[in-house]
């Protein structure tokens, strides 16, 4: 995946029952307000022709707009990561987790019955800076262009927003809270803009992704997030596997220090166990790159290009490198640093 499209269409498609079903719908996707009380008062401030276009069931309003589109994304929030402990081997770990369940991606497939994959995007400042980029570059200005996460209410007590058109498009039954909606709507006039959405059937391209987006599919479980130390972690629709020999030295290096440590996943590993792993890291390490272990424990003959692009905490653990000459430096790292 590299290039990233995103499908934008009219919210009141999202009301209706031919488009969305089950989950998917929400008759009430727009709603400006259900109140019996003061209504008077709020026509005066807002003006009663506000509400004379389109009125679903009792006292719930809506404006419709033929310029107004919008999309939708899950999101998560760091607020919203609960604290735990994450056992490997015998250490301990903290971490904060979020769970989106199951349930969540079950409602698509048996909504739409096809195919479908999940985009997990991390670095959201970066992506929606290039979807505002790429609307405000067809024409739309930066002012019309709203990013909001979804605020849920129950619908079935009396509530209201101060907020005007079209804010009502942020506002949800808390039935859906499940969906954690974060929304994009777009509330451009410009008729030139619009012509330019249908003429790519409402679909636009916001560019290379890759660095910070990855497609995942065939979910079976639910979908696990962890925060540890600063990097997000999430479990895979399908694990990945890697040939050893595949495997860069700072990767076969940090599993050496694990399974040296007895820290690797799982259960803890015997005597036996740990020296046919390492024996094997070590085997790979010296065949594929030509870097051995010392009886010190330090990694000697380190290619200067794979020492570069190693974590510190893993240079560290380096005695010498092997310079782009050919030569070969000796490293002396205080361990203060």
């Amino acid at each position: 995946m590299n290039e990233g499209i995103i499908h934008f269409s009219k919210p009141e498609t999202w009301r209706d029952k031919n488009v969305c079903s089950g989950k998917q719908l929400d008759v009430e996707d727009g709603c400006f307000c259900k109140t019996n009380e003061n209504l008077d008062n709020l026509f005066k401030q807002v003006g009663r022709e506000f509400f004379k276009t389109n009125i679903l069931g009792i006292n719930n309003y809506y404006e419709k707009s033929d310029f107004l589109i919008g999309t939708c994304f899950y999101g998560i929030q760091k607020s919203k990561f609960k604290k735990s402990y994450v056992e490997y081997g015998v250490k301990k770990v903290e971490s904060l987790d979020y769970v989106i369940p199951h349930d969540y991606f079950k409602t698509f497939v048996d909504d739409y019955n096809e195919n479908y994959s999940t985009i997990i995007i991390y670095d959201l400042p970066r992506f929606f800076s290039l979807v505002r980029q790429k609307l405000i570059h067809m024409g739309a200005k930066n002012e019309e262009i709203l990013i909001y996460p979804v605020y849920y209410v129950n619908k079935k007590y009396n509530y209201q927003i101060n907020d005007g058109f079209p804010f009502e498009y942020f506002l949800k039954d808390d039935e859906f809270s499940i969906q954690s909606e974060i929304r994009i709507i777009v509330n451009c006039k410009s008729k030139k803009f619009f012509d330019r959405l249908k003429r790519r059937q409402f679909n636009i391209s916001v560019g290379d992704i890759s660095s910070f987006a990855c497609v995942q599919s065939e979910y079976e479980k639910d979908l696990n997030f962890s925060i540890q130390d600063d990097k997000l972690l999430f479990n895979l629709a399908k694990p990945i596997s890697r040939e050893l020999y595949d495997c860069c030295v700072s990767d076969l290096a940090a599993a050496l220090y694990q399974a040296l440590d007895n820290e690797l996943p799982g259960p803890p590993k015997n005597e036996a166990e740990i020296k046919e792993l390492v024996d094997s890291l070590i085997d790979v390490l010296n065949v594929r790159y030509n870097v051995n272990l010392g009886e010190d424990k330090k990694l000697y003959n380190v290619p200067f290009k794979e020492f570069r692009m190693m974590p510190i905490n893993l240079k560290k653990k380096c005695a010498t490198l092997v310079l782009e000459d050919g030569r070969i430096g000796f490293l002396k790292i205080n361990s203060n640093e």
